[in-house]
């Protein structure tokens, strides 16, 4: 019954149990926005369904807006748009 109020030890402490000035939630922070800025340079990762899930993580990390904008767009190339619109204009010409 006293999990239920006191959850466990990680809850008082912080992420790790071990917190010395923040220097562990900075560099898990730094960490974080590596991963989320490694999935921002894929292409088209714009159109992946949890786009915003990691943009939420990232943000919540001190992530900086222009760089994912930079990054998003620049590694956008609409490769199944471009495909949808083939595949449209071949049905319209009736192949």
């Amino acid at each position: 019954m006293n999990e239920e109020y006191y959850g466990n030890i990680g809850e008082w402490e912080g992420h790790d149990g071990n917190m010395e000035d923040g220097y562990a939630d900075a560099e898990a922070d730094g960490k974080v926005q590596e991963e989320c800025l490694q999935k921002f340079s894929s292409r088209d990762y714009i159109m992946e369904p949890t786009v915003f899930n990691t943009l939420k993580t990232y943000f919540q990390a001190g992530g900086s807006p222009e760089h994912v904008i930079q990054l998003l767009s620049e590694n956008y190339s609409a490769v199944a748009q471009t495909v949808n619109l083939l595949a449209e204009w071949l049905i319209q010409m009736g192949q």
